[in-house]
């Protein structure tokens, strides 16, 4: 399992929008391409039935005026049948892509829920599990004659002190201390030098993950 990281704010990527038809599969898009055809195949035929009976009226009464009159009628109502067509046709694939978008988007909300289930389960099944989403904050302050504490939920005091001796063993002159604090959830541990300070909140970070994921879509 990917241990959540902080969050580190980058520039984010840049993505071209997506068509319509571009976030479909291809069996979707094959049934989109029916559709459109039985939609504008229909809109022509009425057309045709149309025209055809503006003829026919026409021919029956005998006059020439009344049959050019009937004749334009009958096109101009097919053609507004046919635009009529193709606009309800847009309609639908429009719907079809916020379709496809909404659920796309509750299923990436249900999979971060999940991890987010996971990993909370995992903490609280062993408490070492927490160290791995530490790493990159302690990465980050780890810097000679520096000194690190640690504020986190009593329940980690000894996996803190057992990972902050062997950092003791790579960076010369480290120095921390851990403060138990009670107040603070399992989920969320704070880290400050004498630089900076850092919060690790796991819920936090999986909604500033989904939120980035949203955004890019």
């Amino acid at each position: 399992m990917v241990a959540a990281k902080p969050h580190v704010k980058k520039k984010k990527p840049v993505y071209k929008s997506a068509n319509a038809v571009d976030v479909l599969s291809a069996e979707q898009q094959k049934s989109m391409e029916i559709i459109r055809q039985k939609i504008l195949g229909s809109a022509k035929e009425e057309a045709a039935k149309i025209k055809e009976e503006a003829y026919q009226q026409a021919k029956e009464t005998g006059y020439q005026d009344g049959y050019q009159e009937g004749l334009l009628e009958g096109e101009k109502a097919a053609q507004e049948l046919i635009e009529e067509a193709k606009n309800n046709l847009a309609e639908t694939i429009a719907g079809t892509k916020n379709y496809v978008t909404a659920e796309k988007n509750k299923i990436i909300s249900f999979a971060v829920e999940m991890a987010e289930i996971l990993v909370k389960h995992e903490l609280d099944m062993d408490s070492e599990k927490l160290l791995p989403l530490l790493d990159p904050i302690l990465f980050k302050l780890e810097k000679p004659d520096q000194v690190i504490t640690i504020h986190a939920n009593p329940r980690y005091h000894d996996a803190l002190v057992k990972k902050m001796e062997a950092k003791k063993k790579e960076v010369a002159n480290l120095r921390y201390i851990v403060l138990d604090n009670a107040k603070l959830s399992q989920y969320e541990v704070t880290v400050e030098s004498t630089e900076s300070l850092e919060t690790f909140d796991l819920q936090e970070e999986l909604q500033k993950f989904l939120q980035q994921i949203q955004e890019t879509e």
